[in-house]
């Protein structure tokens, strides 16, 4: 008897727009529902697959390259060894790094659908940040995100002014006047997987010829084992959310002994408490265009606490 076709939803979204939090909320909610995670990452220490630790389903982490172009040969391998387990997941979620180009990972996974029968592509979901969705249009990535999306999961509509929340759905719309448009607070795990048993296909339909691929986007990861100064680091955080240059931020670090979570997009960084974390995943990650690595881990060694 043939196994059964697993439906697979890609999510995206521009750097620090809310992918991971939408993740986190549908394994949250997908119960009895078996789920399989494919996280993908920039940098070689997955800050993303930390956070959605602990929830349901299983978790596969591709870092140190884009999905879309380093790692596409990665993720191929992933989703067949998922679908290869004794007891396969009911869906696959693939969460792309945020400047993947989802045009290119898509067309690998309808042609490794029809090729080898095991998947097909459900749905491809895009999340946009409502306070920075003006800024981030200027972006190849986030246009190629967009134009492809089936549905748009709006994120931070709640902390976006009148102005902000209009810029969002007129550059959504200029760009794919078609897709829904969800607010983040009402999405769950069914306008993310859809119904059980849904057979509805992905609207996207590959192209023949190369996808653009490579990017001028890179990511630093810089481990940082030991105790920070809080005020130190801070001043660091402030001076790299004022850097043009510096797109995402993110990590986690330890002060005054106690594990602090980094989130930055743009110019906001902050940073939260959080319970506990192995020290292989004590870094902070810094993404952005023409990063000068070995400045960045001077300017880290300067905020280590002293002894």
């Amino acid at each position: 008897m043939t196994a059964p076709r697993i439906p697979v939803t890609l999510v995206t979204g521009f750097l620090g727009a809310g992918k991971s939090t939408l993740i986190a909320r549908v394994l949250d909610d997908v119960s009895p529902r078996r789920i399989a995670v494919v996280e993908n990452e920039l940098a070689e220490v997955g800050v993303d697959q930390r956070l959605l630790a602990g929830r349901a389903g299983e978790i596969v982490a591709l870092s140190g390259g884009c999905v879309c172009c380093s790692a596409r040969g990665d993720l191929l391998g992933a989703v067949r060894s998922v679908c290869s387990v004794g007891c396969p997941p009911d869906a696959i979620l693939i969460e792309t790094s945020g400047i993947a180009r989802p045009s290119a990972t898509a067309a690998d996974l309808v042609e490794l659908g029809a090729a080898e029968r095991q998947i097909w592509l459900r749905a491809i979901i895009v999340v946009v940040d409502a306070t920075n969705a003006a800024t981030d249009s200027a972006r190849a990535e986030f246009v190629d995100q967009v134009v492809h999306a089936d549905a748009v999961i709006l994120a931070k509509h709640d902390l976006a002014d009148g102005s902000q929340r209009r810029d969002a759905q007129r550059v959504i719309r200029a760009i794919n006047p078609t897709a829904s448009i969800v607010l983040a607070a009402d999405a769950g795990a069914g306008e993310v997987l859809g119904p059980f048993g849904d057979q509805s296909e992905s609207a996207f339909a590959p192209v023949p010829g190369v996808y653009a691929l490579g990017h001028d986007i890179d990511a630093v990861c810089v481990a940082v084992p030991g105790d920070l100064d809080g005020p130190r680091l801070r001043t660091l955080l402030d001076e790299l959310a004022r850097d043009p240059s510096v797109l995402r931020v993110k990590g986690f670090v330890t002060v005054d002994g106690g594990v602090r979570l980094v989130q930055g997009v743009h110019a906001t960084v902050d940073t939260l408490p959080w319970s506990t974390i192995d020290p292989d995943g004590l870094a902070l990650v810094v993404i952005g265009e023409r990063l000068d690595e070995r400045q960045l881990r001077g300017r880290l060694d300067e905020v280590r606490a002293s002894s």
